[in-house]
C-alpha cells in the first residue's frame, strides 16, 4: 500500500502569510510522526521555508528530496522511496504583469514530476499548483487560463504509460471546467470522490479561513492506471487539520488542510481511459484557451489605447512649453514640464503591459491551442510502455534529487 499527501503550506514571501515562521516550525515538528510515503507541497516559496522543511523531511526519512534549493514555482515533493528523473516544468502562462502585486506573474508555477520506486514496480508522481482565483467577476477566464497551464501538464501525462499519481492545489472545484479538462484528456480519477469522501480542504473552520462564506475542495490526489497495473484508492483523509501549537497560540500549519489517500498498486487489465470519460472534455479544452487569447487580445488593445490616452499630456504640454506666450511665464513653463514628466510614467507603463505582457499572455493561450490540437489526434488506448523522457530532453530547468 501507498500513502500519498498533499499540503499548499501557504508559505508567502515578504510577511504576506500570518505566522509563517512559527507554523513552517510545527510542520517540521509534525514531519516525523507523519504516516505518509509521498507528500506533494505547494507555496513552499522562501528559501527559508524550503531549507527547513528539506531539513526536516530527511531527518524524518524522507531521504529523496525533489528540488530542495531552486525556486520551483514553491513545489517539494517529499518521498520515503526512491526518487528518479525528476524535473520541473515552468507553465507558458505566469500571471498578470498588471497586476503584479498578486504574485502569480513573479511565482514561476508549474509542476514537478518524478518517477518513484515502489515495491509494486515504478509509478510516476505529480505535483503542481494552478493559477489562484482573483478575478471574481470573470470565473470564466480564470478557468481559460488554468485549462491553458493544464494543457502541459496533459501533454506530460499522456507521454508516459506508468501508473500516474497527480497531486497538488488545483485551485478549481469538480464543477469547473477545467476539472473536467484534466479528467477527460487524461484518465485520472478523483480519488476522494470515488471513496465518496470529497472533504473540503478550504474551510471556515480553519482560523486562517474564518471569514469566508462557504468550503471548498480545491486539493487533490488523482490516479491513473498504466503499464498493465491499476491504481486503487482504499480510503482518503483529511490530514493537516488539527490546530498545533504556535508559540502560545492554537492553529492548523496552513490556510489549506491536506489530503491523503491510502492506494493499491495491482496488476490488472485495466485500460488508460483518456479523451472520452467526462463528455464534452475536448470541446470544453478547445473552447476555453480560444477565449482566453481573444480576451487577452482585447486587453492588449485596452492598454494600448491608455497608453495612448496617457502620452496625449506630454504632447500636450510640450507644445505649450514652445509658446513663446507661455514660456515667458517661467512657473507655468516648469508646471508644463512636470505634467510631461508625470504623464509619461503611466504611458510607458500602460504600453509596456500593452506590448510586452499582452503578447505573452496571447502566446501562452496560442501554445496550449496548438498542443490541444495534437493531443486531441492521440489515441488514449494501453500501449507496451514508451521510455520515459531523460533528463536531457526535458523542457525547462531541471531538478536534484
Amino acid at each position: 500500500m501507498l500513502r500519498v499527501g498533499t499540503l499548499n503550506v501557504w508559505g508567502l514571501p515578504f510577511d504576506l502569510a500570518e505566522d509563517l515562521e512559527d507554523r513552517s516550525r510545527a510542520l517540521a515538528r509534525a514531519l516525523p510522526d507523519l504516516d505518509i510515503d509521498l507528500l506533494a507541497i505547494q507555496e513552499a516559496w522562501t528559501p527559508a521555508l524550503r531549507e527547513r522543511l528539506v531539513r526536516a523531511g530527511r531527518a524524518a526519512g524522507f531521504e529523496h528530496v525533489a528540488a530542495p534549493e531552486a525556486p520551483s514555482g514553491g513545489l517539494i515533493l517529499l518521498s520515503r522511496l526512491p526518487l528518479a528523473e525528476a524535473r520541473f516544468e515552468r507553465f507558458h502562462f505566469r500571471g498578470d504583469l498588471e497586476r503584479i502585486d498578486r504574485g502569480e506573474y513573479l511565482g514561476g508555477k508549474g509542476f514537478q514530476s518524478a518517477r518513484v520506486d515502489t515495491p509494486e514496480g515504478p509509478i510516476q508522481v505529480v505535483n503542481t499548483h494552478l493559477h489562484a482565483r482573483y478575478r471574481r467577476g470573470r470565473p470564466w477566464l480564470n478557468s481559460a487560463i488554468r485549462t491553458a497551464q493544464l494543457v502541459q501538464v496533459v501533454e506530460h501525462v499522456q507521454a508516459i504509460w506508468l501508473p500516474v499519481v497527480l497531486a497538488g492545489d488545483l485551485n478549481c472545484e469538480p464543477t469547473d471546467p477545467e476539472y473536467a479538462v484534466l479528467r477527460g484528456l487524461t484518465g485520472l480519477t478523483d480519488a476522494a470522490q470515488d471513496l465518496g469522501r470529497p472533504l473540503p480542504t478550504v474551510c471556515r473552520s480553519n482560523h486562517y479561513k474564518r471569514h469566508r462564506d462557504s468550503d471548498r475542495r480545491i486539493d487533490y490526489v488523482m490516479l491513473r492506471p498504466g503499464d498493465g497495473r491499476r491504481m486503487r484508492p482504499l480510503s482518503t483523509e483529511r490530514v493537516f487539520d488539527t490546530p498545533l501549537d504556535l508559540g502560545g497560540w492554537r492553529r492548523p500549519v496552513s490556510d489549506h488542510f491536506g489530503v491523503r489517500v491510502d492506494v493499491v498498486v495491482e496488476r490488472g487489465d485495466e485500460r488508460i481511459a483518456g479523451l472520452g470519460p467526462v463528455p464534452g472534455a475536448g470541446e470544453l479544452a478547445g473552447r476555453l484557451p480560444a477565449s482566453g487569447r481573444e480576451e487577452a487580445l482585447r486587453s492588449e488593445g485596452d492598454h494600448a489605447l491608455a497608453a495612448g490616452s496617457c502620452a496625449a499630456g506630454p504632447l500636450l504640454a510640450g507644445a505649450l512649453r514652445r509658446d513663446g506666450r507661455i514660456s515667458r511665464r517661467g512657473l507655468l513653463r516648469r508646471g508644463m514640464g512636470a505634467l510631461a514628466a508625470v504623464s509619461l510614467a503611466p504611458a510607458l507603463g500602460f504600453g509596456a503591459l500593452a506590448s510586452y505582457g499582452g503578447a505573452e499572455k496571447r502566446r501562452a493561450f496560442a501554445a496550449a491551442e496548438a498542443t490541444l490540437s495534437s493531443l486531441r489526434s492521440l489515441p488514449m488506448a494501453a500501449e507496451p510502455p514508451r521510455p520515459l523522457r531523460r533528463d536531457g530532453e526535458s523542457t525547462g530547468p531541471q531538478l536534484t534529487s
